[in-house]
């Protein structure tokens, strides 16, 4: 399943040469493999007390910094930083395009990559209030497009009503973005 994923993704340094507007950032789409050959993606729910996207659930990642060679080196800092992947330990596959946030005035660049499942995942406390993972097939099944209101806007979104919380907004846009480029890799969740 790996190989077809990663043959349905751009080329990392094809996307980092992309544009979009805004403040740069970096998620890792972290993909773990199972036994039974399925994959799981990572993802953090924020601590409920933060400025920013407060108790939202995402990919681990964020802002560049000035030292970060390129987008991809981002991602993987920041999941270093916030849920302790050793960057080394991540084999990254491709990416998907760069999308703009007009909440936040974020550019975010989805990378992906591959996180053996040996590999501890501790939750940053300053950040994370918890780590979980939910299957790509889980993910494919219960998509919907959902109406949320949130600070007085109603607006329509991606959705993922997972065991962890519900996935919306820019997170949820790069799962469903993610799940049409992987979509005939996906084998059907088992009922």
């Amino acid at each position: 399943m790996i190989g077809c994923i990663a043959s349905k993704l751009l080329p990392a340094d094809d996307a980092i040469e992309m544009f979009a507007q805004g403040r740069e950032a970096a998620v890792l789409m972290a993909f773990r493999p199972q036994r039974d050959g399925s994959l799981k993606l990572i993802f953090t729910k924020r601590r409920d007390d933060l400025n920013s996207h407060a108790g939202q659930i995402s990919f681990p990642g964020g802002a560049s910094d000035p030292g970060d060679a390129d987008h991809v080196a981002t991602a993987l800092r920041e999941a270093h930083e916030e849920i302790g992947i050793p960057p080394e330990r991540v084999q990254v596959i491709g990416a998907i395009e760069p999308m703009s946030t007009f909440v936040s005035d974020f550019a975010v660049w989805p990378i992906a990559g591959i996180v053996p499942a040996n590999v501890g995942l501790i939750p940053n406390p300053a950040e994370v209030e918890t780590v979980f993972e939910v299957d790509l097939a889980e993910l494919a099944a219960v998509r919907e497009k959902r109406e949320l209101n949130r600070a007085g806007m109603t607006f329509t979104t991606e959705a993922f009503e997972t065991h962890g919380g519900l996935i919306w907004g820019v997170t949820g846009y790069i799962v469903g973005q993610l799940l049409d480029r992987v979509n005939g890799c996906i084998e059907p969740a088992v009922p």
